[in-house]
């Protein structure tokens, strides 16, 4: 019987065979003494010890280079300008009270289109916003309720001062005249 045959026998039947035999198969010429089952034991304990350090070790490096990445990530966010914000930017100031939409004619000889829609905004408000666009000097108004009269009025920057005129003065309540080409009359 080789050694490898005797051994698995040894282990499926114990009986047969003395503590002697079991010292000299594993290589051992005495029997083993508790003092050396807890040494090995320790020495066990300790290399295990020893890999779950590393384990945590790793893990800690690990979770140290996600916090740190994560920092960074966020300090490029808040640092970056969003395309809103540069798209907020360059439009011109409006007031609240409108809402501002522009669309542009992509044709090189042209300025872009701008319209705006007024919403429940007082006429003075909408005329004074125009007012730079059509180089206008002066507004005046027959009476003072005209300039706080609220309308609803869609502009774009394609309309000529005379269409814009006769669009306001479709109301019921209102009549523009315009005086030398940059004054408004409002009655």
């Amino acid at each position: 019987m080789n050694k490898l045959e005797r051994i698995i026998d040894m282990t499926e039947h114990p009986e047969r065979y003395a503590d002697d035999d079991f010292c000299h198969i594993s290589g051992n010429n005495g029997p083993i003494s508790d003092e050396d089952i807890d040494h090995e034991w320790q020495r066990l304990m300790t290399s295990r010890r020893q890999l779950r350090h590393a384990r945590l070790r790793w893990a800690a490096l690990f979770i140290g280079v996600l916090f740190v990445s994560s920092l960074v990530y966020a300090l490029i966010l808040k640092t970056a300008p969003s395309p809103s914000l540069k798209a907020e930017s360059m439009t011109d100031s409006v007031p609240p009270a409108m809402k501002a939409e522009q669309t542009a004619d992509e044709s090189p000889l042209s300025l872009p289109t701008v319209s705006r829609s007024f919403e429940n905004v007082e006429l003075g408000q909408i005329l004074e916003s125009l007012k730079p666009h059509y180089q206008l000097e002066n507004i005046t108004y027959a009476s003072p309720q005209l300039e706080h009269l609220r309308l609803y009025y869609q502009w774009s920057s394609d309309d000529s001062l005379e269409e814009v005129a006769s669009q306001l003065s479709s109301f019921e309540q209102l009549n523009i005249r315009i005086v030398n080409g940059n004054s408004l009359i409002v009655e």
